[in-house]
């Protein structure tokens, strides 16, 4: 976005973001789901600082993935496997 300014980022939980209402036209979300407690608490404050038109894009790793797998490795139990029962 041109002529908007330096990209800040800033850490709050995901369900308590500190901005107000429709605050941006864009929201961006990599990576983010598939470590979510709480998704539809965070996708529910995804659109409420999204603007009504502003388009939301998610970026996900399949947890069965290589990628997925690697994470949840470094993760340890707070990511859940989906490969089923292991015993």
């Amino acid at each position: 976005m041109r002529g908007r300014g330096a990209f800040s980022p800033c850490r709050a939980p995901v369900e308590q973001l500190p901005f107000v209402e429709n605050r941006f036209r864009a929201v961006v979300l990599v990576v983010t789901l598939c470590f979510a407690k709480d998704t539809a608490g965070l996708l529910a404050e995804a659109r409420r600082v999204l603007s009504p038109d502003g388009p939301l894009a998610i970026g996900i790793v399949p947890l069965n993935s290589a990628c997925g797998s690697y994470d949840r490795r470094r993760a340890g139990p707070a990511i859940p496997s989906t490969n089923g029962p292991t015993s």
